[in-house]
């Protein structure tokens, strides 16, 4: 029971704000234009803000370089196995595109940090933040390529020039970029023995925060407007297909290879059941209807993965602790 009060705790905070955009939606609160607006602005500016927060004050001193790999390396797997899962939907290029980056697009940034400290307390927190510095920029990389592979709405398939193009223009991978360089540039500057953070008590780091807090719960809300219950109807086979390879495949498998290579520890679980073991990012609805995708599945997979997570990580974390590895 507590562990799944505990993963209720974890899921409902995604689910409500969800729930609160729908209901807006049909007292007429807000319409076609605000949802339209509201999803542009998540994208562009309040999502990579937040990106930039969770990145920039990652210290290298403090990088566990073997969770860091096997993070890395677990993500590139879990791309492939979007693209393989893809090759069933080749009739729908826009929903081929959004099945293959649900495999590998996850909801760390948002809900995987705390969800890693709270199966294995403070010894979690380090490496929880190094998996975040690894997978937050491979993930977009790769989502950004996922999403260009097929062609848009109306579009060709795009060559490899153009999808370097939109990689290297895409707000999330800008903010990435931006992240990584402030990184190096603070590791430096502290090499040579000076102080240097944005983390103190000042006006650059509040408003920050500030606009890093707003990222989430619009983004939710504005996924709430836009869903619609009868799109379940006609996506069941995406849905079904997405949330099983994200929520019960992909954790097992990880999971499994985790222990063989010797990361047995209750906190690399915990990290990894929170990388491999959480539903899709909330980040992809937005970026798949910028960039021309069937935004309607992105949203819908989200939606739903949220829900049956609740499920599948109470099944994973339960399993975990009563053989001892968590």
């Amino acid at each position: 029971m507590d562990s799944l009060l505990f993963t209720l705790n974890a899921i409902l905070p995604l689910i409500l704000p969800i729930v609160l955009g729908y209901a807006l939606r049909r007292i007429k609160l807000f319409g076609k234009v605000f949802l339209a607006y509201g999803n542009k602005l998540v994208f562009t500016v309040f999502i990579p803000i937040l990106i930039f927060n969770n990145l920039y004050m990652t210290n290298f001193s403090d990088i566990n370089w073997k969770i860091a790999l096997f993070v890395f390396v677990a993500t590139v797997v879990m791309f492939g196995i979007g693209w393989l899962q893809a090759l069933f939907f080749k009739k729908e290029p826009m929903r081929r595109s959004i099945v293959h980056q649900s495999a590998f697009n996850t909801n760390y940034a948002v809900i995987g940090f705390s969800l890693s400290v709270m199966l294995a307390g403070e010894a979690a927190g380090t490496q929880a933040s190094v998996a975040a510095a690894v997978i937050v920029p491979t993930v977009n990389i790769l989502a950004v390529i996922a999403l260009s592979m097929y062609g848009g709405a109306g579009e060709a398939r795009p060559s490899a020039k153009d999808v370097c193009i939109k990689i290297i223009t895409n707000p999330l991978i800008v903010s990435v970029i931006i992240s990584l360089a402030f990184m190096l540039v603070r590791w430096g500057i502290m090499q040579a023995g000076v102080d240097f953070t944005l983390s103190d008590d000042n006006f650059i780091a509040k408003t920050l925060d500030n606009l890093a807090a707003v990222a989430m719960p619009l983004a939710l809300i504005v996924l709430g407007g836009q869903f619609r219950f009868g799109a379940a109807g006609r996506l069941w086979k995406e849905i079904a297909v997405s949330s099983v390879t994200r929520l019960l495949i992909i954790p097992v498998l990880c999971i499994v290879a985790a222990y063989f290579v010797g990361m047995r520890s209750a906190a690399e679980m915990a990290v990894l059941i929170s990388v491999c073991g959480t539903p899709v990012a909330v980040s992809s609805s937005p970026m798949a209807v910028q960039m021309k995708q069937d935004g309607e599945l992105a949203g819908q997979l989200v939606v739903w993965t949220t829900l049956f997570s609740a499920f599948s990580l109470f099944l994973i974390i339960f399993t975990c602790s009563s053989i001892g590895i968590l």
